[in-house]
C-alpha cells in the first residue's frame, strides 16, 4: 500500500519475517526480519515493478527444514505468508537459482525477462557450496536454439560460495537465449530475450510516424527528450519507455503496446479523410489517446447544418467533431 507524503511521492513499507524450524523437534532454530521501504515518484509507478531483489543468509546443519515467510504491510497491518521445505541432507551439493541483471548510468537494473538490444553487458550471480572435491569447476553456457554463443570454466574456491560472471554480448545475438551452469550433477537454467531494433514493434515503419504518435501518448517532460535524439536513439528511447509500462514482465509481449498498435490499425481503417491517414486526424488522435468511446452520436449543427459525431466516455469527456464541406471532421471542443 502506498501513501502521499510531504515531498509528493508515493511511500511503501512492509515487513518481511524469515523463520527457520527444525522438521523433527518443530522448534524454531533461526529467524530474522527484513524492513523495507519503497519510494515512487508518480502514482502509475506505484502499479509497476514492485520488486525487490535481495538475500537472507541463514546458517544451518545437514537436515530437514522447514522455511516460513511472512510479508505485512504496515500500513494497512494485511499480511501474506508463504511456507517451503528445506533438506540439506538430500544432496552435499547446492547451487542457487541464477540472478542476471546490467548495470545503467551507475544503477543495477535486474533482468526478469527480456532487455534491450543497446545492453552490452549482462552479469550472473549465484550461490554454489560443494563438499565433493572431484568438481573442481563449473561451466557457463549461453546459446540459443542454433548454436552456443559463450562457453566458459569457472573455477571453485575453498571457503568460498558467491560467484559472480561477467558475459558480453555480441551486438549480433537476438531473440530467446539460454544461460546454463552446471557442475556436472546439479544444474541452474535462466531464459532471456534479447530484442532487436532491426523490427520495430510499432505499427509503422516509418519513424517520423512512429514519433507523431507518441507525442499523442507520451507526457510531454518524457517526449521533449527526443527532440535533441537522431531517429535509432528515439526509437530505443520509445521501446524502453514502453518496457517499463509493460504491466505483465514475464511474457515476452507487451500487452500495452499491442493495445497501442490496435489503436492505431482501427483509426487507419475508420478515419481515413481524403489523403490523410487516420491516425493524423483529429477523430484518430482522440482515439489513440482515449480509445473506444462509450457512445458516438450524430446530429447536424443548427447553424450550418454540418454533420457532428459527439464522442462520450465513461470518464465523464466528450468531444465534439464537425464536419466541413470537404469531408473532413474537425474537433471543436475540447474534453469536458
Amino acid at each position: 500500500m502506498y501513501d502521499k507524503n510531504s515531498n509528493n511521492e508515493y511511500s511503501s513499507q512492509v515487513e518481511v519475517i524469515f523463520q527457520i524450524i527444525d522438521t523433527d523437534t518443530k522448534q524454531e532454530v533461526n529467524r530474522k526480519l527484513l524492513e523495507l521501504t519503497t519510494l515512487k515518484d508518480e502514482f502509475i509507478n506505484t502499479k509497476k515493478n514492485n520488486y525487490y531483489d535481495g538475500q537472507i543468509d541463514f546458517l544451518i546443519d545437514a537436515k530437514s527444514y522447514s522455511l516460513s515467510m511472512k510479508v505485512i504491510d504496515l500500513k494497512s497491518k494485511s499480511f501474506w505468508t508463504k511456507k517451503l521445505n528445506i533438506d540439506t541432507s538430500v544432496s552435499s551439493n547446492y547451487l542457487s537459482n541464477l540472478r542476471l541483471y546490467y548495470t545503467d548510468k551507475g544503477k543495477n537494473e535486474v533482468i526478469r525477462k527480456s532487455i534491450n538490444k543497446d545492453i552490452n553487458n549482462i552479469k550472473c550471480q549465484f550461490q554454489y557450496v560443494s563438499q565433493n572435491k572431484d568438481i573442481q569447476d563449473l561451466k557457463f553456457y549461453l546459446y540459443n536454439s542454433k548454436d552456443t554463443l559463450y562457453h566458459k570454466e569457472i573455477p571453485i574456491f575453498p571457503n568460498k560460495n558467491e560467484y559472480e560472471i561477467e558475459v558480453e554480448l555480441d551486438s549480433e545475438i537476438t531473440g530467446d537465449i539460454q544461460l546454463s551452469i552446471t557442475d556436472g550433477i546439479e544444474s541452474r537454467n535462466r531464459k532471456i530475450y534479447i530484442e532487436s531494433y532491426s523490427s520495430i514493434d510499432f505499427f509503422s515503419n516509418d519513424i517520423r510516424t512512429v514519433k507523431t504518435v507518441m507525442r499523442y501518448v507520451l507526457p510531454y517532460k518524457e517526449y521533449k527528450k527526443i527532440k535533441s535524439m537522431n531517429d535509432e536513439d528515439a526509437l530505443i528511447f520509445f521501446k524502453k519507455y514502453w518496457m517499463n509500462l509493460d504491466p505483465n514482465k514475464d511474457t515476452v509481449e507487451n500487452e500495452f503496446l499491442i493495445e497501442l498498435n490496435n489503436r492505431l490499425k482501427k483509426v487507419n481503417s475508420r478515419f481515413k479523410e481524403m489523403s490523410t491517414e487516420g491516425w493524423n486526424t483529429d477523430r484518430g488522435r482522440i482515439y489513440v489517446i482515449n480509445g473506444e468511446p462509450a457512445s458516438i452520436r450524430t446530429e447536424h449543427n443548427p447553424n450550418n447544418n454540418n454533420i457532428r459525431e459527439i464522442w462520450s466516455y465513461k470518464s465523464g469527456n466528450i468531444y465534439i467533431f464537425e464536419e466541413n464541406s470537404f469531408g473532413r471532421y474537425y474537433l471543436v471542443n475540447g474534453g469536458f
